[in-house]
C-alpha cells in the first residue's frame, strides 16, 4: 500500500505558538547543556584560549557569510507565500533553486577555505592554525546542508523537527567536548572537532525528516521557469546585503576588540553575550513568524493581530526572564565562572537590559521580511554599524571590554526609534498598546491552554483517523 503524503497544514497562529513552546522547550533544555559546554571550555582553556577559539569560530561565521547570497531570509518567506496560497509547484522550484545554488556555493566556500590551509603551514598566528582551518573548512561545507534544512523545514512550519536538531547538535557537542577537551586535552582544536560533531549529528535528523515533510512535492509538478532571479530584483538583494553585512560585521567585531583590547577580553565579552543568547533562544520568533507573516499578509487586520500579540509575548517574556536571570546572575557567575567574575556580571546585567529593549526590534524583523521591505533592514544595518564605528573604539579605550556593552546597548535604543518611524511607512496600521504588555487576559490563557494541551489531544485524533488508500 502507497504511504499518502498530504501537503502542509495551514499554519495558523495556534500553530505557530505551538511550534514557539517546542522550539522554547527545546531551547531551555539546550540552555543547560550549553551552559555545561561552556563552563567546560572556559576553565580548561582559560580567558585567553577560550577568546582564541570564540575568533575561530567567528572566522567560520564570516566565511559561511557567503551562504547568504541565496538569500535565505526572503526564500523561507516567499516558499511559505507559495505553500499558502497553495502554489506546491512553485514552492518546490525556489527551494530546488535555493538548495542548488547552497550546495554550489558549499563547494566555493568550503574549498576557497581548504586553498589557504598551506599558507598557516608555518605556524603563521598560531601554531596550530592550519589544524584549525582544515576544521573550519569542514564546518564550513555542513553548514551548506544546514541552511538547506533549515529553509525547508522553517517554510513547512516543521519546527518540532527544529528543536529535536538543535537538542542533538548541543547534547552531542557536549559529549564531545567533555571527551576531546576534558578527557583527551586537544584544547582549541578539541572544541571545533566538537563543532564539526555537533552539526553533523543534528544534520541527520534534520535531513530525514525535511525529506519526509517535503515527500508531497514528488506529486507536484514542478513550476516552469527562474524563480531565484525575479527575487532577487524584487526585494532578494536586500535580504542579501543585510544578512551577509550583519554576520561580517559581527564577526569583524570580536577581531576588533582583540585588537584595541586582548583575546582575554574577547572570551570575557563572549561568556557574558552568550549567556544572554540563551534567554534569546527562549522565544524563537524569526524562526516561527517569518513564515506564520508571509502566509497571512493578503489579511492587514490579521497580520496587525499576530504582530500585536507577538509584540505582546515578547515583552512579557523578555521582562520575566530579565527578572530571574538578573536575580539569579550573581550567585550562577561567581559559581560557574570565577576567572571571569565579577567583570562578566556587570557585563551581563548590561546586556539583559538591551535584551528587553530589542524587544520591539526581533517582532519587526519577520514582519518587514513578510512585507518584502528588506531594503529597509539594510538601511537599517547601515546606521547600526555607523553607530558602532563611532562608538565602540572610543567606549572600548574608555572603558575597557563595559564599553563595548554600552555601545550595543545605545545603539538599539537609536535603532529602536528610527525602526518605529520607517515601520510606521508600511501602511499597515499598527500601533502599540503598551498596556497590554502588562495584561494577560483570558484569551491569552485560553491560547495557551490550547497550545500545551489541544495540540496532544488532535494529535492523538489523527492517530486513530484511517488512512486514506
Amino acid at each position: 500500500m502507497k504511504r499518502f503524503v498530504k501537503p502542509p497544514d495551514e499554519l495558523t497562529g495556534r500553530a505557530a505558538a505551538h511550534g514557539s513552546v517546542l522550539l522554547t522547550g527545546a531551547s531551555f533544555v539546550g540552555i543547560a547543556i550549553r551552559m555545561a559546554t561552556m563552563v567546560i571550555l572556559t576553565r580548561e582553556l582559560g580567558a585567553s584560549d577560550f577568546g582564541l577559539y570564540v575568533l575561530a569560530f567567528s572566522v567560520h561565521l564570516a566565511i559561511s557569510s557567503g551562504y547568504f547570497l541565496a538569500a535565505h531570509g526572503a526564500v523561507i518567506a516567499d516558499t511559505s507565500r507559495y505553500i499558502g496560497a497553495q502554489s506546491y509547484g512553485s514552492a518546490r522550484r525556489l527551494l530546488t533553486e535555493y538548495s542548488a545554488l547552497q550546495l554550489l556555493l558549499g563547494v566555493i566556500l568550503a574549498g576557497g577555505t581548504a586553498v589557504f590551509i598551506p599558507f598557516f603551514r608555518g605556524g603563521l598566528l598560531h601554531e596550530k592554525a592550519s589544524d584549525w582551518l582544515v576544521l573550519l573548512a569542514v564546518l564550513v561545507a555542513l553548514t551548506a546542508l544546514k541552511k538547506i534544512t533549515s529553509a525547508s523545514l522553517s517554510s513547512h512550519g516543521n519546527f518540532g523537527v527544529m528543536a529535536a536538531q538543535q537538542l542533538v547538535e548541543a547534547l552531542a557537542r557536549l559529549i564531545a567536548i567533555v571527551v576531546l577537551v576534558l578527557g583527551l586535552g586537544r584544547g582549541i582544536g578539541g572544541a571545533l572537532e566538537a563543532d564539526v560533531i555537533g552539526y553533523a549529528s543534528g544534520l541527520v535528523v534534520a535531513t530525514v525528516m525535511a525529506a519526509l515533510a517535503m515527500s508531497y512535492m514528488r506529486a507536484c509538478p514542478s513550476r516552469s521557469g527562474w524563480i531565484l532571479p525575479s527575487l532577487y530584483k524584487k526585494h532578494g538583494k536586500w535580504d542579501v546585503l543585510t544578512a551577509i553585512g550583519t554576520q561580517l560585521t559581527q564577526s569583524a567585531a570580536n577581531w576588533v576588540m582583540a585588537g584595541i583590547l586582548s583575546t582575554e577580553a574577547v572570551g570575557i565579552y563572549a561568556v557574558a553575550k552568550r549567556s544572554i543568547g540563551f534567554a534569546k533562544s527562549a522565544m524563537p520568533l524569526k524562526t516561527v513568524m517569518s513564515p506564520l507573516m508571509a502566509r497571512h499578509v493578503s489579511d492587514p487586520a490579521r497580520l496587525r493581530r499576530i504582530f500585536n500579540k507577538s509584540l505582546q509575548y515578547r515583552v512579557q517574556l523578555n521582562l520575566l526572564l530579565a527578572i530571574v536571570g538578573g536575580a539569579l546572575a550573581y550567585p550562577v557567575f561567581r559559581l560557574l565562572f570565577p576567572d571571569f567574575f565579577p567583570l562578566v556580571l556587570v557585563l551581563f546585567l548590561l546586556l539583559l537590559l538591551r535584551y528587553v529593549l530589542n524587544s520591539y526590534n526581533v517582532v519587526t524583523n519577520p514582519l518587514i521580511q513578510a512585507m518584502q521591505a528588506q531594503r529597509m533592514s539594510f538601511g537599517l544595518l547601515v546606521v547600526r554599524r555607523a553607530l558602532y564605528i563611532a562608538l565602540s573604539p572610543v567606549l572600548m579605550v574608555a572603558f575597557g571590554v563595559v564599553g563595548a556593552a554600552v555601545e550595543s546597548l545605545v545603539t538599539t535604543l537609536v535603532i529602536s526609534v528610527v525602526k518605529y518611524r520607517l515601520v510606521a511607512r508600511l501602511g499597515l496600521g499598527l500601533k502599540i498598546d503598551v498596556s497590554s504588555f502588562f495584561r494577560f487576559e483570558p484569551e491569552d490563557r485560553a491560547l495557551v491552554r490550547e497550545v500545551m494541551v489541544g495540540k496532544l489531544k488532535r494529535f492523538r485524533t489523527r492517530r486513530s483517523e484511517p488512512r486514506p488508500q
